[in-house]
């Protein structure tokens, strides 16, 4: 192993670790067609300490992800949802997806290299409960801009936070086209974002508010493949305790927006419903889209996280949708997620 031919030192600079994910997803009724689809992904990472190097306090992180579609398909078994169920999907990729440096300054963090959008801003509590796409990042931003910097596209750029006492504030800046990451990286567009988040207390629970804004650049021509560009807003409340909890989200296109003009979407989770089984998690959502041109798509989501072991979860899934892309007859699709962490 590489670790046995490093210094002593290494091992508590070094770690190594990795995670598999695999989905099987079927449109069982309605929406454009009947069929299935399936995914697989290898993780791998690494993340080095950086103060023995000599660089302050922050570390170095690299992410490799293997993926495998079973037939190219978006993970919705012909369902069409514009929110599309699963938010895991890469088509089939051997791809680097983060290497970026992190530097901790007091209360200020900088990151930047090959980043992921959605590890930073719009992050809700409760909402990695549900598996449908709308809950990271909101509809407007992903369903709209298909070179949105997230998985498996993640793209060069730079982000800045700076927290004091029980607030934070966020921005970033990233390429506009990060399917292409280093053809003309930024004079083909950009993405840019800014965001606050307060976290306090009532009672037991912990409350969180979120308001955030966004911009998307890039050239006309590019728009047929990467999405509009157009600006908008979006917000969060979500409170929880230990076993229980809710959100809301709420996000607004100023300009653009094709084909998702505005979105609302609540949630809700329960841990150890059934006896016996504590750290189980069993999550409620609800994820309106509203369309251009008229028109809105809603999508109803059940959800169980099963923990078989310490780092093993199994996760069966349904979502129905009265009007998939506001034109479909009514669908059903039933989602069926393994992820295993080491």
């Amino acid at each position: 192993m590489l670790l046995n031919f490093l210094p002593p030192s290494w091992p508590d600079m070094l770690h190594l670790g990795g995670r598999i994910d695999g989905e099987y997803v079927r449109n069982v009724t309605g929406g454009r067609e009947c069929s299935a689809a399936a995914d697989l992904f290898a993780y791998g990472h690494l993340r080095l300490d950086t103060r023995r190097l000599g660089l302050g306090d922050g570390h170095i992180y690299l992410q490799v992800l293997a993926a495998l579609n079973a037939n190219g398909n978006r993970p919705d078994g012909g369902a069409d949802l514009i929110q599309a169920v699963s938010n895991l999907y890469a088509g089939q990729h051997l791809r680097l997806t983060k290497f970026y440096y992190t530097a901790y300054r007091g209360p200020n963090i900088y990151r930047f290299g090959i980043l992921n959008v959605t590890d930073y801003f719009n992050v809700v509590d409760g909402a990695q409960y549900l598996l449908n796409s709308s809950f990271s990042p909101v509809p407007d931003i992903a369903d709209n801009i298909a070179a949105t910097p997230t998985t498996p596209y993640s793209g060069l750029g730079v982000t800045m936070s700076h927290r004091w006492q029980n607030d934070v504030l966020r921005a970033g800046f990233f390429q506009g086209d990060s399917i292409q990451p280093f053809t003309e990286t930024f004079s083909r567009g950009s993405f840019s974002i800014v965001e606050w988040d307060h976290q306090s207390r009532l009672q037991k629970a912990g409350v969180q508010w979120q308001l955030g804004a966004w911009q998307y650049v890039q050239r006309r021509e590019l728009a047929p493949r990467t999405g509009p560009a157009g600006n908008g807003l979006y917000g969060a409340v979500a409170i929880g305790g230990q076993q229980r909890g809710a959100f809301v989200m709420a996000s607004r296109n100023l300009s653009g927006g094709n084909p998702v003009t505005s979105f609302v979407g609540v949630g809700m989770y329960f841990f150890g419903l059934l006896p016996g089984r504590s750290e189980d998690v069993t999550a409620l959502g609800l994820a309106n889209a509203w369309l251009q041109g008229g028109g809105v798509e809603t999508v109803w989501e059940l959800s169980y996280r099963l923990r078989l072991a310490d780092d093993l979860f199994l996760r069966p899934d349904l979502q129905y949708s009265p009007h998939p892309a506001g034109i479909y007859p009514s669908s059903l699709t039933a989602l069926l997620r393994m992820r295993w962490s080491f």
